[in-house]
């Protein structure tokens, strides 16, 4: 990805009132490239266009992140985002809060795939993992917060 949208993370995070680490910044930038990559051969979002990808993916994953800091106050809790697509937001929550659990879950299997590649690739340990396409995974230990679409919209 190029300087400008590096530029235009750094930005938005700051707008958004987010200290990233150069580390997430490098790992957000990277999960963009990915879904870039990915995007040519399985046609997983309409959009094309790397400065869209970073408004509409990254910076709008972005603005969970001050409010679920504020609901968790860095205590670590296990996130279950039904419905994420290529990992949108988990993957990008789990980047920025290492303090999250993040699982998600798609009903499309080659998002579910980008979604495990992007949470596995950037080294994202809380990341759990990507359940099978349309199962919401058995949970021993339920999730404090479930994110979906309709909390964002």
């Amino acid at each position: 990805m190029s300087v400008n949208l590096e530029a235009g993370l750094r930005s938005g995070a700051q707008a958004l009132g987010l200290a990233l680490t150069d580390a997430q910044i490098q790992h957000l930038l990277d999960y963009a490239a990915l879904i870039q990559k990915w995007n040519k051969v399985y046609n997983l979002t309409a959009l094309r266009d790397p400065a869209d990808m970073l408004t509409h993916h990254l910076l709008d994953s972005l603005t969970a992140i001050a409010p679920l800091r504020r609901h968790t106050q860095g205590q670590p809790v296990r996130v279950l985002d039904v419905g994420s697509g290529g990992g949108l937001p988990g993957v990008v929550l789990a980047i920025c809060m290492p303090e999250l659990n993040v699982s998600c879950v798609d009903t499309v299997a080659k998002k579910s795939r980008l979604c495990a590649a992007g949470g596995g690739e950037f080294e994202a340990a809380q990341f759990a993992r990507c359940a099978r396409p349309g199962r919401v995974p058995d949970r021993s230990v339920p999730d404090h917060l479930l994110q979906g679409l309709c909390l964002f919209a």
